[in-house]
C-alpha cells in the first residue's frame, strides 16, 4: 500500500507539471520575443554592423566612443533633466488632483474621464496636437499672446523653449494616469482610520501627514518607478515635435538610438548606447526599490 507521503509528493510533482504545461507558452514568448532580443542586443553592442554586411567584432570601442561624443553627453543630460522635471510635477499634481477627485461633487465622473483621456491618446497626435498650439506662426498660443499685446515666441525654434514645451507635452500625456493610480490607492485607505483621528482632533494638514501619505507609499512607489522608465525613454514626442533640435537642445537618449542604428545603420553603436540606457533604468529603479521598499513594506 502506498504510503500518504508518496501519494503528497506525486501529487505534488503532477501539480508542478501542469503548471509547467500551462506557463510554457508564455514562458517561449518571452525567451524568443524578449530575452534572445536582449542577448543578441549586448552581442551586437560590442561590433561593428551595417546590417548590409556580417558584424565585425570591435570590443569596447563603441562604449569609448559613446563617453567622448559630445552629443551623447548632451543626450544624456538632456533625458536625466527630462526626468528630473517631469517624475516630480508629475507625482504632485496626480495626487492634488486625485484628492480632489475623491471627494464626492457634481460632475467628479466627468472631471475623471476629461483627466485620463490624454493617456488613450497616441503619442504622435499628442505631439501634432501640441505642435500646432506652440507653432510660431499660426500656433494657438501665439495667437493668445498678440491678442492679450504681448510679442510672440518661437516656442520649437528656440533653445531655451524647446525642452520645457516637450517637457510639458509629457506632463499633459502621463498626468491622467497618475491621477487614477493615487485614487485607486486613496480608495483603499478605509474611512476608519480618518474617523479615528478626527476624533482625537486632527485637521485635514495631520490627516494628510499621518494617514493618507504613509498609506500611499506603495502607490507612490509603484508611479516613481513606472514615471523613471517611461521618462528615460522618451521618444515619441520629441522626434515628431523637434527631431532633438535646436541645436541638440532636446535629443535625448532613446533619439540618438534612433538616429545612430536606423539612420546612419551603426547598428553596433545604437545597441551600445541602448544597453547604457538599459543598465540607466535598472540602476534607478533598484535604487528607489532599495531606499522606499523597505518602508512601504511595514
Amino acid at each position: 500500500m502506498v504510503s500518504l507521503s508518496v501519494r503528497l509528493q506525486r501529487l505534488r510533482y503532477r501539480q508542478a507539471f501542469w503548471a509547467w504545461v500551462f506557463l510554457s507558452p508564455g514562458l517561449v514568448y518571452f525567451a524568443i520575443f524578449l530575452i534572445l532580443p536582449v542577448l543578441a542586443s549586448v552581442y551586437i553592442s560590442f561590433t561593428n554592423w551595417d546590417i548590409l554586411t556580417p558584424p565585425r567584432w570591435v570590443g569596447m570601442a563603441n562604449y569609448t566612443e559613446l563617453l567622448q561624443n559630445s552629443t551623447i553627453q548632451r543626450a544624456i543630460l538632456n533625458t536625466f533633466y527630462y526626468a528630473a522635471v517631469t517624475i516630480p510635477v508629475t507625482i504632485a499634481l496626480g495626487l492634488l488632483l486625485a484628492l480632489a477627485l475623491n471627494r464626492a461633487f457634481f460632475g467628479r465622473t466627468f472631471f475623471r474621464i476629461i483627466y485620463y483621456l490624454p493617456v488613450v491618446i497616441s503619442a504622435a497626435a499628442t505631439a501634432l496636437l501640441w505642435m500646432w498650439i506652440f507653432q510660431s506662426q499660426v500656433g494657438l498660443l501665439n495667437h493668445l499672446l498678440a491678442w492679450a499685446g504681448l510679442p510672440k515666441q518661437s516656442w520649437l525654434v528656440s533653445p531655451l523653449y524647446a525642452m520645457p514645451v516637450i517637457m510639458w507635452t509629457g506632463i499633459w500625456q502621463s498626468l491622467g494616469w497618475s491621477v487614477v493610480v493615487f485614487l485607486a490607492g486613496l480608495q483603499n485607505i478605509s474611512e476608519m482610520y480618518y474617523e479615528a483621528a478626527k476624533i482625537d482632533g486632527a485637521d485635514s494638514g495631520q490627516l494628510f501627514r499621518y494617514i493618507t501619505w504613509p498609506l500611499l507609499a506603495p502607490t507612490t512607489l509603484f508611479v516613481l518607478v513606472i514615471l523613471i522608465i517611461g521618462s528615460l525613454q522618451v521618444f515619441g514626442t520629441v522626434l515628431i515635435m523637434t527631431d532633438g533640435g535646436p541645436l541638440n537642445s532636446t535629443t535625448v537618449i532613446v533619439h540618438q538610438v534612433y538616429i545612430n542604428a536606423f539612420q546612419y545603420l551603426r547598428m553596433g553603436y545604437g545597441s551600445a548606447l541602448g544597453i547604457i540606457l538599459f543598465l540607466f533604468i535598472l540602476l534607478l529603479a533598484l535604487t528607489n526599490l532599495r531606499l522606499f521598499g523597505s518602508s512601504t513594506a511595514h
